[in-house]
């Protein structure tokens, strides 16, 4: 395996910079907590594999899109004659991969950190909202994440925590942070069945804490993330395929410990969304990757419906 040299470390450095720069300045206003998650669909990129040890450096930029918002039959909510969400996030990840094993397994650890500038336009029947905020949002923290790697299929196991840290005002109608905690436990699989073939699947149950400052407790909320892709042997290092994820809320919502019902939601306001989409994968050298996703929701219930664009690198540094 060739070594870095010093032009590819010297752009993932710029890379970095501009991204820590950007979430620096972040750190000074707030974003939407109605129908919204902790956690980000459709980013993942471990699933069930592990990296050599050493250190791993993720940037990624996202931008989110929706002007439409279901309610509890599939349909647009009646309630909204507006709605738009327009949202621009960029991520830091660092895997450390550890020397030691456990039970067999690879081990490594995770931080995530990343920074949204969110749009949200709304008008009801109780008047009309336009605002727009920048700020953190929670991290993820994953203190051991164990991996088995076999020769064609590899399993992962891990819990995750994200602590209410991000950007967060009772009294503003969007928050980027939610101001409670979430507890995920995380299983991940990774196959090979033929050659140039690569199948994924990740599944993600989390648990979320009650906001303090709203009496408010989101439902407990199961995410599946998964793509399917094919390098051809003349190109071996540029893999395309499909990718998605599901998402469903399965308890409800509470306020002061009773399910909440708002328009044309249903009891306990459960959400729902299914998203597909293409990827293209190219590997540029060692720690050089780089990764573009679009997805498109559909089937979404008591949430917005709307489309996602990924741009990731694993940087040279």
């Amino acid at each position: 395996m060739r070594t870095i040299s010093a032009r590819e470390n010297m752009i993932g450095r710029a890379l970095l910079a501009v991204l820590l720069a950007w979430l620096m300045a972040a750190a000074g206003a707030y974003a939407t907590e109605n129908a919204g998650s902790s956690y980000t669909n459709g980013s993942e990129v471990s699933y069930g594999s592990i990296f050599p040890p050493g250190d791993y450096h993720y940037v990624g930029y996202s931008h989110y899109e929706a002007d439409h918002v279901k309610g509890v039959d599939g349909k647009d909510n009646p309630a909204y004659r507006k709605f738009k969400i327009r949202s621009n996030t960029l991520a830091y990840c660092l895997h450390h991969v550890w020397e030691k094993t456990f039970l067999g397994a690879g081990t490594e650890s995770i931080f995530i950190v990343s920074g949204s500038a969110f749009e949200f336009a709304k008008a009801t029947a109780a008047g009309s909202y336009d605002s727009s905020r920048t700020n953190l949002a929670d991290p993820i923290l994953t203190p051991l994440r164990l991996c088995w790697k076999g020769r064609s299929i590899s399993q992962s196991v891990s819990m995750e925590f994200m602590p209410p840290l991000g950007g967060y005002n009772r009294d503003s109608a969007i928050n980027i942070g939610r101001n409670y905690w979430q507890f995920a436990a995380v299983y991940g699989i990774g196959a090979h069945p033929a050659p140039g073939l690569e199948t994924n699947l990740r599944l993600r149950y989390g648990v979320n804490s009650k906001n303090q400052a709203t009496q408010y407790r989101s439902g407990d909320e199961f995410y599946a993330e998964f793509n399917a892709g094919y390098r051809h042997r003349v190109d071996p290092k540029t893999e395309l395929g499909v990718q998605g994820y599901y998402y469903e809320q399965t308890t409800d919502d509470e306020l002061r410990g009773r399910p909440t019902t708002f328009a044309n939601t249903g009891i306990g306001n459960r959400g729902r969304v299914v998203a597909l989409g293409p990827y293209l994968k190219h590997n540029f050298g060692k720690k050089f990757i780089t990764i573009l996703r679009y997805q498109d929701e559909f089937n979404a219930r008591n949430r917005p419906e709307g489309a996602r664009y990924l741009l990731m690198f694993l940087l040279p540094l």
